[in-house]
């Protein structure tokens, strides 16, 4: 049985409504497994921002369109800043709504379009009947 799915009574339900999950010492290993994949996500996040605009000028990263793609790590970035975050500190409830709602659409309508850029480029390019 994958799920505990017996009946608890009111003084067990209130009891779980007060204990807290951040400061609650029973759950330290998960918060601190949070914190490390918070900080390396971050890390590695950030030096893949740095690089990629450092090498903006490079062909393949133009190529890519670098406005779209950067404007997409941003993004994702801050999606990911406060997915994880929640797990760490208290968060108010209107920044996870937004989260959820306006920044996890604007990823993947980021994704829809680079996609679609790709299939438009590569795979309907007129030129490309011309090189070969």
């Amino acid at each position: 049985m994958l799920f505990n799915t017996t009946r608890v009574n009111s003084q067990e339900f209130i009891e779980y409504l007060n204990t807290g999950y951040i400061n609650n010492d029973d759950f330290k290993t998960v918060r601190n497994v949070y914190s490390v994949i918070f900080f390396t996500s971050m890390a590695f996040m950030v030096v893949s921002l740095v690089l990629f605009y450092k090498l903006r000028d490079s062909y393949i990263i133009r190529q890519r369109n670098f406005t779209l793609t950067f404007i997409g790590g941003i993004c994702t970035f801050i999606d990911l800043f406060t997915s994880i975050l929640p797990q760490l500190v208290y968060i108010h409830c209107l920044s996870l709504v937004s989260t959820s709602n306006m920044l996890n659409t604007l990823v993947n309508l980021i994704f829809l379009s680079r996609s679609l850029r790709v299939i438009l480029f590569y795979h309907l390019n007129y030129f490309k009947d011309f090189i070969i």
